[in-house]
């Protein structure tokens, strides 16, 4: 995914985050431009015919989808040259960024995803999104919580603090359904 132009590592695991959240939700490229937040909603009046920015879905994975839209509007000569269009049809910034954002939507939507190559069954991409979902979910909540949460002088201190940050995953925090009961603790990733 990410040799497509504008697709950077952080905006490709936003939205796999994103659809791995919610692999029941992406039944369509509509139910994926739902899920990220850039499904063009009416908002009408009158003799004015117009539509609005969606509000909901994940903030995150549209956030991504605004970061390619900007970028590809600096440098990509197609977006470049539909911005110029649509300025001269008399729309705004905003409303050619959430254009953009849907039609970014339906080309990331229509890309391959490789299977992991480790894999020895056959699954479907959704499991793999939701697998991918959990790990990034994990290692978010490391960084935040363990890697991030303090200023550490040395990086033997902060290594230090990871076998009692791991026990306290493993045992005491609580968990939203990442894993049936019975599982085995996460390893120490060192």
């Amino acid at each position: 995914m990410t040799a497509v132009k504008g697709l950077g590592t952080r905006t490709v695991a936003s939205l796999l985050i994103a659809v791995g959240d919610n692999p029941e939700r992406l039944r369509s490229e509509a139910a994926f431009a739902h899920l990220c937040g850039v499904a063009p909603i009416p908002a009408s009046s009158g003799k004015t015919n117009r539509h609005r920015l969606n509000r909901t879905g994940d903030r995150q994975a549209n956030h991504a989808l605004y970061m390619i839209a900007v970028s590809r509007m600096a440098w990509e000569p197609r977006t470049r040259a539909y911005v110029t269009r649509r300025t001269a049809e008399g729309k705004t910034k905003p409303e050619i960024i959430r254009c953009l954002k849907r039609h970014i939507a339906r080309e990331v939507h229509h890309l391959p995803v490789p299977e992991h190559p480790a894999s020895n069954h056959s699954t479907t991409p959704l499991d793999s999104y939701k697998s991918i979902g959990k790990a990034e979910r994990y290692h978010r909540t490391l960084a935040e919580e363990w890697a991030c949460a303090r200023p550490y002088l040395a990086e033997a201190e902060r290594r230090a603090a990871l076998a009692p940050w791991l026990h306290m995953y493993n045992h005491h925090r609580g968990h939203t359904g990442t894993a049936p009961s019975g599982l085995e603790p996460l390893p120490d990733p060192r």
